[in-house]
């Protein structure tokens, strides 16, 4: 049986996690996934300065210098090791980082990608995933 839960949180799937695993006794999870929306540059003026993209403003994107919206994830897995720790109550930070070590891409890491692509700016991503 699988259950898909989905809720509009304001937080990284490794603050989610130990909610979920606690209130089913850590029977059902098997990972969490965390998504933020983050403007895309406006493709008429957005302008390569040499280091990054950064936004202008134009009339097709009214002055913002952002059009459209494009999604960063974050999945955490809640293997054998994540739940022993949720169990044993370790800090967020803590099965953070563990998750870390055995691959998950935080919000912002998959950011990156946006970032390299001309997609996004830095300053909104740092404005979305703020860790």
């Amino acid at each position: 049986m699988a259950i898909l839960l989905s809720l509009v949180i304001s937080f990284p799937a490794a603050w989610l996690a130990p909610l979920i695993e606690r209130k089913t006794g850590g029977r059902f999870t098997l990972g969490v996934v965390a998504q933020r929306l983050v403007r895309k540059l406006c493709i008429h003026c957005r302008e390569f300065d040499g280091q990054r993209w950064v936004e202008h403003g134009c009339p097709q994107c009214g002055q913002t210098g952002y059009q459209g919206r494009v999604g960063v994830y974050e999945l955490l897995l809640t293997t054998a090791d994540i739940r022993a720790q949720i169990h044993n109550q370790v800090a967020e930070a803590d099965i953070r980082k563990s998750a870390q070590r055995n691959g998950m891409q935080t919000l912002r890491m998959d950011g990156e990608r946006w970032l390299k692509e001309g997609v996004t700016s830095e300053a909104e991503l740092l404005r979305v995933t703020k860790d």
